[in-house]
C-alpha cells in the first residue's frame, strides 16, 4: 500500500494541505457561535489529535499518526484566523 518514503510525504504535508477546511470551519462556526466559544471548540480538534498520535505506537497503527495530522492541520488553520479576530475584538 505505502511504502516508507510516501507515507513519510503524506503525514508531513498533511498539516499544509488540510488547512484549507479551515474556511469551512470558520464560516460555519462563526456564524453559529461566537469568536471565544469557537476558539474553545477549535482545541477539541488538538486534544483528539494529541491523543490518536499518543496511542498510535500502542495500537501498532500509522493510520492513527495520520488522522492525527489531519486533525492538528485543521486546528492550526482555524487557530491562525480566529485567533487574530479574537484579539483585535478584545484590543480598546
Amino acid at each position: 500500500m505505502f511504502d516508507l518514503p510516501n507515507l513519510h510525504n503524506v503525514t508531513a504535508t498533511l498539516l499544509v494541505l488540510l488547512q484549507f477546511i479551515k474556511e469551512l470551519v470558520n464560516t460555519t462556526c462563526l456564524q453559529r457561535l461566537s469568536r471565544k466559544r469557537c476558539l474553545l471548540l477549535n482545541n477539541l480538534f488538538v486534544i483528539d489529535g494529541a491523543v490518536m498520535m499518543l496511542l498510535s505506537k500502542t495500537a501498532m497503527s500509522f493510520e492513527m499518526i495520520i488522522v492525527g495530522h489531519f486533525l492538528y492541520g485543521i486546528n492550526a488553520g482555524v487557530s491562525l484566523s480566529l485567533h487574530t479576530m479574537y484579539l483585535m475584538e478584545c484590543t480598546p
